[in-house]
């Protein structure tokens, strides 16, 4: 890894793709951040960087259905963050095969239609189940 830590949690925020890809090596989009016990990088890149780099990990084939440590898939990462484009988000990772069925490991252990529920976000739920 050629770029500092703080370097590359910046090229994350401003969806600096390029600059990652070559940071990062021949391990991405599908490897874990911080490194040595993180989150996979999609998992915090929803919860970090703008709504262009989730769409550009995608792209390179960056696992929507990844394990996450922490127990949170993808959608419910998505629609749990504090960002406005959460439901783009969460319809981009549907769109690109997101398990809605898939369960946290943790709290309720619901999927995110569940999870949307109990958070009363109609729109979410309204979203996730067609």
């Amino acid at each position: 890894m050629t770029c500092a830590m703080a370097d590359i949690d910046a090229a994350i925020a401003r969806g600096e793709v390029a600059a990652l890809e070559e940071a990062l090596g021949p391990d991405f989009p599908n490897l874990d951040w911080p490194p040595g016990g993180g989150d996979p990088l999609l998992e915090y890149v929803i919860y970090h960087g703008p709504l262009s780099l989730v769409r550009a990990l995608l792209e390179r084939g960056a696992d929507v259905n990844y394990e996450s440590p922490a127990g949170f898939p993808s959608l419910i990462a998505a629609l749990s963050g504090a960002r406005d484009d959460r439901l783009a988000v969460a319809a981009l990772l549907l769109g690109r095969g997101a398990d809605a069925g898939l369960r946290t490991r943790i709290d309720e252990c619901a999927t995110a239609a569940e999870e949307a529920e109990l958070l009363g976000k109609r729109k979410a739920v309204a979203a996730l189940t067609g």
